[in-house]
């Protein structure tokens, strides 16, 4: 993350790293997943407040706009569903707190929204977060800019 920050210096980095914990424990013997980062304008840092910066989700906030990027385990991995019950009520948990806010939460959720799978809490969450899903959005933009 460090590199991010050397080599981006018009940008604040705001996150987590799996990286660094593994090294603290020791020899790494395999390659860590998990981590998140954002990226934030310096012409918006006195704007900005760091909420949370954990292996697994950064949530801050410019202005009134409350931001979220997630990262959740892959379909296999070992209590993945566990592991996402735990990110949700941490999600949860912050979000109460700023019930004035815009919000908006991105990042790689490794699950297909209209599906139902395991996952079923993750669109449970998102509804009762009234957060709207907006894929559809950016295909339609995408496809306006490409013709």
């Amino acid at each position: 993350m460090s590199k991010f920050n050397d080599e981006l210096s018009q940008y604040v980095c705001f996150g987590s790293s799996v990286m660094c914990s593994t090294v603290e424990a020791g020899v790494l013997r395999w390659r860590p997943y998990g981590g998140v980062m954002v990226l934030v304008s310096k012409k918006l840092q006195s704007h900005t407040e760091l909420i949370c910066a954990a292996d697994r989700c950064a949530i801050f906030i410019i202005g009134d706009l409350l931001i979220v990027n997630v990262y959740l385990k892959c379909i296999g991995t070992t209590n993945r569903l566990l592991i996402c019950e735990e990110i949700f009520a941490d999600l949860s948990s912050h979000l109460c707190k700023f019930p004035n806010h815009k919000m908006i939460i991105g990042g790689d959720f490794n699950v297909d929204l209209d599906a139902c799978n395991q996952l079923c809490d993750f669109k449970v969450f998102l509804q009762n977060n009234a957060f709207q899903p907006c894929d559809d959005c950016l295909t339609v933009m995408l496809s306006l800019l490409v013709s």
